[in-house]
């Protein structure tokens, strides 16, 4: 009888959802849409009745639901109500952070980084710890949300057991709400070239920007270096305010357009500018991401900056939450943004994919800016100077992701010899310490293994065997020489994790900063008027 009931409330869901189109003037596909519709309550209506076991409804339409989503686009997505309560947990305004990084291992949880001035920072706790027990619940196989855990009121104390070099601790965390800084890093660098880093758009990103251009411009800047390298996005509003920081007031930065006409929406600045003449070089890579580009965009369209670095992204799609029935919701893609020039720098056409689902790349059309410049849309924005970054090694990739560097870091007792004048200096010597840790695992030890372990019951089981181990040994040999090759990337990546450990993320910027070729180039440009000009002029 529920099975039944069941079935006809889904019935009447169905013509509910079918029910909005009937409203509009010209109904779009309404057939087709009431076709598959009943296509699919039928389906669903028999698999629940004849279907040979017991089946969940819950579960298969949620996995009708995410597989369809999936054929859209990767940022439209569904949420059920666990989803939506975790997401709730993370966000809540009241519910402190400890202030770090962590990764979920075996053991516990790794803290990976931690803030300056930060619950954990406070506490004693250092990036490479791992957190074993919180208020005596051990984190060891663990199945349940452990932000939960780890969340609370702002100044509320939680007891922890950590683990660090092989040694068990106990400590105390006070709960506070400091978060790291979006900008890390902002300093006057020579021939007062000013440089900021700006490292994601969160709704402080703006006031942040904004108190770092003003203290820069106090020491008497003459050109800023805006260093976007990284940075994922976030919200459209603080894109546009910072945008308006070098562009005058009731200046179109950035357009959405949508199937919709209520979508359809222009957005102008609203203020009068803080640098309205300060010189500006973008920095951008392939990492720069949708609020990223919309700020590069809009200044190169403008001719207000010159863009440096290497393509960025390629995301130029909106999406917008929306609720559903029974406490679910969805994200989905709503509109495509288009910057001042009328360009959308959306890299990857989801409505054409190839036989494998693979979205296709979409062409490039040329579009001018304020001055007349040609720029092109359909792949990110396209530095009017390009400088591609040093690229990583293959086997240098690998050893990040399986936390290689972080590890050998990690195993050092002091970083004392790792320090000279106060600079961080690599030594051949140290690379040969850490070429002997490196133990990388690649898809052919996978293999290797598996092969061993197929011919196992074979008649020559054992030369094979020896014949295997032999070709493990020579791809141990080749990895090692790989790893040889790639030693200036791997000091650097060593130098990177050292200096976030001493000096927290300030710390790592500022190294960048010293050691940085693309921001030598950046405040270099800045320092020729003529060449800079040259760029934003009509060619």
């Amino acid at each position: 009888m529920n099975k039944h009931y069941n079935l006809k409330r889904l019935l009447i869901i169905t013509l509910c959802t079918v029910a909005p189109y009937l409203t509009r003037a010209n109904p779009p596909n309404l057939f087709e849409i009431s076709k598959q519709l009943g296509i699919f309550n039928t389906l669903f209506k028999e698999i629940q009745l004849n279907f040979v076991d017991e089946t969940n409804p819950a579960e298969l339409m949620t996995a009708a639901i995410v597989e369809m989503m999936s054929t859209l686009d990767p940022y439209s997505v569904f949420m059920n109500e666990q989803d939506i309560e975790a997401a709730r947990l993370r966000q809540e305004s009241n519910l402190a952070s400890i202030g770090a990084k962590l990764k979920i291992i075996e053991d516990g949880l790794l803290l990976t980084e931690t803030y300056k001035g930060g619950a954990s920072d406070a506490a004693g706790l250092k990036a490479g710890d791992t957190l074993i027990e919180i208020e005596g619940l051990t984190l060891i196989g663990y199945q349940g949300d452990i932000t939960t855990l780890l969340s609370g009121p702002n100044g509320s104390q939680v007891s922890l057991k950590y683990k660090r070099s092989g040694n068990i601790y106990n400590g105390n965390l006070v709960r506070n709400d400091i978060e790291p800084s979006v900008v890390p890093a902002y300093e006057m660098l020579e021939d007062k070239i000013g440089y900021v880093a700006l490292t994601q758009f969160s709704e402080k990103a703006a006031v942040e920007l904004d108190q770092a251009i003003r203290k820069l411009q106090n020491q008497g800047v003459s050109g800023l270096v805006l260093d976007l390298r990284g940075n994922p996005g976030g919200l459209l509003s603080q894109a546009i305010a910072i945008v308006n920081f070098f562009i005058p007031k009731n200046e179109l930065v950035v357009s959405t357009r949508s199937n919709l006409p209520s979508q359809n929406k222009v957005y102008l600045t609203k203020n009068e500018p803080i640098a309205p003449n300060l010189p500006v070089v973008v920095l951008v890579n392939s990492r720069s991401a949708s609020a990223s580009e919309i700020v590069a965009g809009a200044l190169q369209d403008l001719d207000r900056a010159v863009v440096l670095g290497e393509r960025s992204f390629g995301k130029g799609l909106v999406q917008q939450q929306k609720p559903l029935a029974y406490g679910t919701q969805f994200k989905i893609t709503i509109s495509r943004y288009y910057t001042p020039s009328g360009r959308c720098i959306q890299a990857l056409d989801y409505r054409n994919r190839n036989d494998k689902g693979v979205a296709a790349q979409r062409n490039y059309s040329e579009f001018k800016t304020k001055n007349g410049r040609p720029v092109f849309d359909g792949g990110g924005v396209l530095p009017d100077l390009i400088i591609e970054e040093e690229s990583t090694p293959g086997v240098v990739r690998l050893a990040l992701e399986q936390g290689i560097v972080f590890n050998y870091v990690n195993s050092q007792k002091t970083f004392d010899p790792f320090l000279k004048d106060n600079e961080i200096l690599i030594t051949d010597a140290q690379f040969d310490q850490f070429l002997a840790q490196a133990k990388i695992s690649t898809a052919s030890d996978s293999a290797l293994v598996e092969l061993e372990k197929a011919i196992a019951d074979e008649d020559s089981a054992e030369s094979l065997t020896a014949s295997i181990r032999a070709l493990g040994d020579a791809l141990e040999e080749s990895k090692k020489k790989q790893i040889k090759s790639a030693k200036t990337a791997f000091k650097q990546q060593i130098a990177y994790e050292i200096a976030l450990r001493l000096f927290y993320r300030e710390g790592l910027y500022q190294y960048k900063i010293n050691n940085d070729r693309i921001i030598g180039q950046a405040r270099q440009l800045l320092t020729n008027n003529e060449q800079y000009n040259a760029f934003l002029k009509k060619q």
